[in-house]
């Protein structure tokens, strides 16, 4: 199903241009970024771990997140519209975190090493976004961005240097942000705030070898998904093709 939904996009966004109208009409391409907090949870860890790893990272903010997508218009009524679309995103982890090196072992391989320490990590993602919008003064409209994730590469860097790649089509997360667009001629400027988002429990970060507790029934090495959602903010700016 992973593999389909690029397709599914694509054949929805063309089958609802209308004859003698272009493609790229109601097309907009739009670029993100993302700052959002660090995930400092350190399961299982004593206090004075805690507080060593809170001196490396004093700052609050270290994962950030940039895209590029291309949006068409596919329904409204009045003043609503809804756009789906396809594009690219990159998130970078800055925080220095315990990977779990075995995570990219083959079935087949031998893991002799677990302890790495990367403040690098790398998530390349295709997204789909799908906006909902309404203005509510002139060129000004309220939104929702629900935005779901699949990733297709893991990097980890250590040191600067070469590190380890894992790749596979796999659900990342779905995220819900509401927030403002402005618009100007053809121009539209963003901001939303990650209100909610559901999330695959990344096994590079928590896993029984990353989670030090003596208890492996710790729910974030039980459940596949979880719903932690540390602070977030988009910013976008795009610009619509064509003419409406």
């Amino acid at each position: 199903m992973k593999k389909q939904i690029i397709p599914i996009v694509l054949i929805i966004m063309l089958s609802l241009t209308s004859e003698g109208q272009s493609f790229w009409d109601d097309v907009t391409i739009s670029a993100q970024f993302a700052a959002a907090h660090h995930d400092k949870r350190l399961i299982g860890w004593s206090q004075s771990y805690r507080e060593r790893i809170e001196r490396q990272n004093p700052e609050t903010w270290g994962t950030w997140q940039y895209g590029i997508s291309a949006n068409k218009k596919i329904y409204q009524r009045g003043s609503f519209t809804t756009e789906i679309g396809l594009g690219y995103s990159l998130e970078h982890m800055t925080m220095i975190k315990e990977v779990d090196f075995c995570q990219y072992q083959s079935a087949a391989g031998i893991c002799h090493s677990i302890a790495y320490y990367t403040d690098d990590y790398k998530i390349h993602m295709v997204q789909v976004p799908v906006l909902f919008s309404t203005e509510v003064f002139t060129n000004l409209f309220v939104n929702v961005y629900v935005l779901p994730f699949i990733d297709w590469s893991k990097d980890v860097r250590f040191d600067g240097r070469s590190g380890i790649n894992k790749t596979g089509l796999n659900f990342y997360s779905l995220e819900v942000n509401p927030g403002l667009n402005y618009e100007w001629n053809q121009f539209r400027l963003g901001l939303n705030y990650r209100i909610w988002q559901v999330k695959k429990i990344d096994r590079i970060l928590y896993s029984k070898a990353t989670v030090h507790t003596n208890s492996f029934e710790d729910r974030i090495i039980t459940k596949n998904y979880e719903a932690y959602n540390p602070f977030k903010l988009w910013f976008s700016l795009g610009y619509r093709l064509g003419s409406e």
